[in-house]
């Protein structure tokens, strides 16, 4: 099930362009958000965790969502006529990107609580965790088959995509089947998780016994998990609440009256913008909450920043270098050509060479000239003992 069946026949409005403008940051933002939490867990290697691959994931179900969707929905709302194959595949996408993102958080719940439980367990190894999500994709696109057969592209106004059941009971079954298996039952199965996980954690000390050593977790892993729980809680959260008007509004529209059906109309308006916002949530949580996120973020954000400064400069110290080996070979006198100049810079240091008590600066910097470093590097060992060769770094 998706937000609409139908979309609007009437002319471009005001309130198509304030859609477009928010289509457009959502997209942005939300792109931005997760390839960066991708970066961030392919950088880490080494220290990559199970709860590392399921956000991984989640980012790809974000990334889903906001390809197959967003794009879509800023063109068809100047009115354009979706086709059979919009309707068909890139349409229910967006139930699939759900499902993946509640069934991910399902999974992480299932496995924080075997680790909490079981701290002297070996961990799950990472080809397993694999399969475990390849199973989710599965599961996720099985769900959706159902209205990959049914739905088709509307032909007359209002233009937009319609389910056509056999009967109105086998739409009712099926958006019953969507409430259980993507909100009500996944989000049951956390919070039974979550209730082992928080009865494990704060039980009083002095009740466990002296066998009891599983619950003997050193303080470190015992903050790592409990950061791990916050974060998830918070994820789930914003999942349940951004979820639950359109799971009301599904619901309304195929089993109320005719008065259910226009207030879940209206609660598909606000379902819409609930629905996108959701794909650029869940970066910015990991951001807020985990450390090693956070500063990852800076630091790629950072890197991406400076090499763009980078290369301004160099682009602005190329053109300066050729204006003045212009003008310095133009009006230079024939002792003066003989000095060499060389710029063999890497990044931030620029080389002098005084020659005669005559100073020459380079300030050309290597982005790929043909710049001879090794020539350079073998004259300054020659002329080391020279006290007029010197050699500065800039910071």
């Amino acid at each position: 099930m998706m937000a609409n069946d139908s979309l609007s026949s009437d002319p471009f409005t005001q309130e198509d362009k304030v859609k477009q403008g928010f289509y457009t940051v959502v997209f942005v933002l939300g792109t931005v958000g997760n390839v960066l939490v991708l970066i961030v867990v392919a950088g880490r290697r080494e220290r990559r965790t199970v709860n590392d691959i399921f956000i991984v994931n989640l980012a790809i179900a974000d990334l889903t969502y906001l390809f197959f969707c967003l794009p879509t929905q800023f063109f068809l709302t100047v009115g354009d006529v979706p086709s059979d194959f919009y309707c068909r595949f890139v349409w229910p996408m967006m139930t699939v990107s759900i499902c993946l993102s509640i069934f991910t958080l399902t999974s992480m719940a299932i496995h924080r609580r075997q680790v909490i439980l079981n701290p002297f367990k070996p961990e799950i190894k990472h080809r397993y965790v694999v399969l475990w999500i390849l199973i989710i994709w599965v599961l996720g696109f099985v769900v959706v088959v159902p209205l990959m057969i049914v739905t088709k592209s509307k032909s007359v106004e209002p233009y937009g995509c319609a389910e056509n059941w056999p009967s109105n009971n086998y739409r009712k079954a099926y958006t019953a089947g969507l409430f259980v298996s993507q909100y009500a039952l996944p989000l049951t199965i956390i919070a039974v998780e979550y209730v082992r996980i928080a009865i494990d954690l704060f039980r009083p000390r002095g009740r466990k016994t002296q066998g009891d050593t599983r619950r003997a977790i050193d303080p470190a892993r015992r903050k790592e998990n409990m950061q791990v729980i916050k974060t998830l809680a918070t994820i789930v959260t914003l999942f349940a609440l951004t979820m639950l008007p359109a799971q009301l509004a599904w619901m309304l529209i195929d089993f109320g009256g005719p008065n259910e059906i226009k207030v879940g109309n209206a609660f598909l308006r606000i379902c819409e913008w609930l629905l996108y916002t959701h794909a650029c949530l869940n970066p910015i949580v990991y951001g807020s909450l985990t450390k090693h996120y956070r500063r990852g973020y800076i630091r790629y954000i950072t890197l991406i920043v400076c090499c763009r400064c980078r290369a301004l400069f160099q682009n602005h110290a190329i053109e300066e270098t050729a204006t003045y080996e212009t003008d310095s070979s133009s009006n230079a006198s024939p002792k003066e050509r003989r000095w060499k100049l060389f710029g063999c810079i890497n990044h931030h240091h620029v080389m002098y060479q005084k020659t005669n008590h005559e100073t020459v600066k380079e300030t050309s910097l290597n982005n790929g000239t043909n710049c001879n470093c090794n020539e350079t590097s073998n004259e300054l060992k020659n002329n080391s003992n020279d006290p007029m060769m010197i050699s500065e770094a800039v910071v």
